[in-house]
């Protein structure tokens, strides 16, 4: 997999751990425990694309 696929996936895994997190954080509240594992699985898959895809940062701002 080349860095454009690999950034691709992180962006559609972010897509997909958001909209969960957004489910459960409205049926079971925002400090539920799911929600909040969520929410760290998320911040861990930011932080992932931050530091391999920094060359979408361009694309991104001007999309």
């Amino acid at each position: 997999m080349d860095i454009q696929e690999h950034c691709s996936h992180l962006l559609h895994e972010i897509d997909l751990k958001r909209d969960f997190m957004i489910s459960v954080g409205i049926k079971s509240g925002l400090s539920h425990e799911e929600t909040v594992r969520y929410s760290q699985e998320l911040d861990q898959l930011i932080v992932r694309f931050q530091k391999n895809c920094s060359c979408w940062k361009n694309f991104l701002l001007l999309g």
